[in-house]
């Protein structure tokens, strides 16, 4: 069977039929559109009419086209723009750590709290990042080679904040398919949660907040890990028998490099303390920013992008993460692409008159805050 992942955003029939005859079976990306080969269910079922997708609802060939994604122009740009870069994801790896040590190595030689205070937020600014890259290795974003890709996602961004690639793979692409509904795993883990009812007013915001003075992160982020973690039981007999091999040994490794160095305190308050306070918080601003308090009356207020600054960037949206909307459009548009993507889609009339934006995640104006604070007509929690 084929897996559709993500949008579908075809322009010929013939192209897709193109697509499925290719001899590369473990990925393909075209035109937003990741077709994935399931060799456990070799039944495939497509005709020229009729696309059969993995979750069981046939689109005719006049469904999948719609609004502005007919645009030729819009295609052949989301096309060019889908190329990925080796150098410009490793980069982002390589930076992201930069940082990392920088901040750690600046706070030890100073022997500053104030300093520590400071390395704490950089570096719970940088594991977010983290989180984001394994996000792009999802949608096999980050390189062209799908071994490489989950590969080096595990090793230098999934693992060292104790989650896996391919698990969250399998909760993550199920949200896009099923954005917004019953089977959407994110929506259905929220929608009953009083803290992600919204809209709601101020008092009650800061009150969901508060709780994080007193240790909630931990737990949250225990949850998180033990979800995405890839090693319960529930998970491992789904996973690549490797994978969970290299992800054991990986923590073998890392445990046997603190004992024999000493260095398990500077590991708690330089890696674990962040990862507990801070980038909780972080997440969750983020999290509740993408798909709540917003009208869920068209395919482009389902979610939002955020023209945010700079400072909101490094801590809540790194990596380009502001542009959700123009992430869920096209998800085979690669971070490093998706401002040049949302200048292409800007010059659309329906594109610029119905996608939602805002300037800021906490601003005074048109910002994310606004919209989950106040209490306007027609705004409801995910439908």
């Amino acid at each position: 069977m084929y897996q559709i992942v993500g949008s579908c955003s075809v322009f010929r029939t013939s192209l897709f039929r193109d697509v499925l005859k290719t001899t590369d079976y473990s990925k393909k990306i075209f035109y937003g559109l990741q077709i994935t080969y399931q060799r456990a269910e070799p039944h495939i079922e497509l005709n020229m009419k009729k696309i059969k997708v993995w979750h069981s609802h046939t689109l005719s060939s006049d469904e999948i086209f719609f609004g502005f994604k007919k645009d030729p122009a819009v295609l052949h740009r989301v096309k060019e723009l889908s190329k990925l870069n080796f150098l410009r994801s490793v980069s982002a790896i390589s930076m992201s750590w930069l940082i990392m040590a920088s901040a750690v190595a600046i706070a030890v030689n100073s022997d500053s709290w104030l300093f520590y205070l400071v390395a704490v937020l950089l570096i719970a600014g940088r594991q977010h990042s983290l989180f984001l890259l394994v996000h792009e290795a999802t949608h096999y974003r980050l390189f062209k080679s799908s071994f490489c890709n989950d590969l080096v996602s595990n090793i230098f961004c999934a693992f060292p904040i104790f989650i896996d690639t391919d698990t969250y793979r399998s909760n993550h692409l199920s949200h896009h398919l099923y954005l917004n509904t019953e089977k959407d795993p994110d929506w259905l883990r929220k929608k009953d949660i009083p803290e992600w009812q919204f809209p709601k007013d101020r008092n009650q915001a800061f009150q969901d907040y508060r709780k994080y003075l007193y240790g909630y992160g931990a737990f949250e982020i225990f949850l998180t890990c033990r979800f995405l973690g890839g090693l319960t039981r529930a998970h491992r007999p789904n996973r690549n028998q490797f994978e969970v091999l290299v992800q054991i040994v990986y923590y073998i490794v890392l445990v046997t490099i603190l004992l024999a160095t000493s260095k398990y305190l500077e590991f708690f308050l330089y890696w674990i303390v962040p990862g507990v306070t801070v980038l909780p918080i972080l997440m969750r601003l983020r999290s509740v920013s993408e798909h709540i308090g917003l009208p869920h009356e068209h395919e482009l207020n389902q979610t939002r992008n955020v023209l945010c600054s700079s400072v909101e960037k490094y801590f809540i949206a790194p990596f380009n993460g502001s542009y959700h909307l123009d992430h869920h459009l096209f998800p085979s548009v690669p971070f490093y692409n998706l401002p040049k993507l949302h200048q292409t889609l800007l010059q659309n009339e329906e594109y610029g008159q119905h996608a939602f934006q805002n300037t800021s995640y906490l601003g005074r104006n048109r910002s994310v805050f606004n919209d989950l604070i106040k209490k306007k007509r027609h705004l409801r929690f995910l439908k």
